[in-house]
């Protein structure tokens, strides 16, 4: 679940609803009942601070864990994309396809 923290109320709740109960009942008159999440492993991202404090107090304390990651510098991300540009790069000239500059370093 991407950005957690923004999420609709209702779907919050919904999330809460599968945490507690490991299930989630399917509405509709030709539903085929529940789905099943008692082994499913739910992943949220936050760009918030706060992290699980920015979501409700009751979806917070369910939570088994969370992981902190650091912001990515300008330095690693020029090398990653480096990499990427070089492999294209060298993938499309096999045909002759793509000619590349260093001009995108410098932005």
């Amino acid at each position: 679940i991407d950005e957690a923290d923004k999420a609709e109320p209702e779907f919050l709740d919904l999330l809460l609803e599968v945490m507690e109960a490991g299930s989630l009942s399917l509405g509709g008159p030709h539903a085929p009942g529940r789905a099943d999440f008692r082994h499913a492993l739910i992943l949220m991202t936050s760009n918030d601070a706060q992290g699980p404090a920015a979501l409700p107090r009751a979806l917070a304390d369910r939570l088994d864990g969370a992981a902190a990651f650091q912001e990515l510098s300008r330095v690693f991300l020029a090398q990653v994309l480096e990499g990427l540009v070089t492999d294209v790069a060298r993938r499309l000239g096999e045909n002759g396809a793509i000619r590349t500059t260093d001009s995108w370093k410098e932005s």
